[in-house]
């Protein structure tokens, strides 16, 4: 299961008829047209087809029929419900036989059986200026909405611990992954899961996060600090540094982007020279392979390549 995140990052179905529009670093629009009809399509999300030849990356996510979601607008309007969403169901034949106004902040929705694609359309309802930050939609009860961090209870606790394994989650392009226990966490004695509704999670290096790690810290003997992407990794090995009671293990590839990197190093108190000799790379898929199926494959089975994962799964 994810949180998928959808940015306005494209701009060949957007409405800029007479319109400004400004992009900031962190793929937020602000849109101002003081002359907007209501009604105006500003800009449509669609669902790619995998049967489509000429298919562009996935904009939305695929959704189960029958399946109850929940979607969130994060955005600022002026005048107040100035813009809204619309999502347009279409059946096996392409053709619209439903759609729903989103018009609050957020809307849950089940997906239509007779539903074979859908496309999000952001809609002027009245509305001059906008403060577009992202959509949301996610399985309902996942959502984190607006809260930057979640930690969950620890899990599977043995009677005398002697470290706390700490999983940070590692965030996808466009969505926030959920681990799943079965076959995952399930094999994980004293795990605490730390998620993030951020762009990037901003590294988990938000006090929150430190001071929860803190907490645990003066608990148990040992934190070992997870991560199994190049975001988690960053986190792990970032907080590694700063307790002396820890230890970091990192699968899967520690290469951020540029964006990324230059975001790093602002966001950062320390310098983090990363150990590739400690890191665990899985024989089944190499660092290199990785980094190109990422989009494509959910990274978090390389956890269970990891000594905890192991130990406990064959215990």
């Amino acid at each position: 299961m994810t949180k998928n995140f959808i940015k306005w990052d494209n701009f060949a179905n957007s409405f800029l008829y007479g319109s400004k529009v400004m992009v900031n670093q962190e793929g937020e629009v602000d849109f101002e047209n003081r002359f907007l009809p209501a009604g105006t399509v500003l800009n449509t999300w669609h669902q790619s087809s995998p049967y489509q030849a000429n298919r562009q990356l996935v904009q939305l996510p695929y959704l189960k029929k029958g399946h109850r979601y929940q979607i969130i607008s994060e955005m600022e309007v002026h005048p107040a419900a100035g813009f809204c969403l619309r999502l347009n169901f279409y059946n096996q034949q392409n053709e619209q036989f439903d759609f729903l106004m989103a018009e609050k902040s957020e809307t849950t929705f089940i997906y239509p059986e007779e539903a074979a694609s859908y496309e999000v359309q952001l809609v002027a309802t009245g509305g001059e200026k906008l403060h577009f930050k992202r959509i949301e939609i996610a399985d309902l009860g996942l959502s984190l909405g607006k809260k930057a961090y979640s930690f969950s209870p620890v899990f599977n606790p043995s009677e005398n611990p002697q470290a706390v394994n700490v999983v940070f989650t590692e965030p996808g392009l466009n969505y926030q992954a959920v681990l799943p226990y079965e076959g995952v966490l399930e094999h994980l004695h004293d795990g605490v899961v730390v998620d993030s509704s951020l762009q990037d999670a901003d590294f988990y290096l938000g006090r929150t996060v430190r001071d929860k790690l803190t907490e645990l810290a003066q608990k148990y003997p040992q934190l070992n600090l997870i991560g199994y992407g190049p975001i988690s990794n960053r986190a792990a090995a970032h907080y590694q540094i700063l307790f002396a009671n820890s230890q970091k293990y990192l699968v899967g590839t520690t290469q951020l982007n540029s964006r990324q990197e230059a975001k790093y190093q602002e966001l950062s108190e320390v310098k983090l020279i990363l150990d590739y000799q400690a890191q665990v790379s899985p024989t089944r898929l190499a660092t290199h392979e990785l980094a190109l199926t990422e989009k494509l494959l959910e990274s978090w089975p390389l956890l269970l390549e990891l000594p905890m994962f192991k130990e406990a799964k064959n215990g």
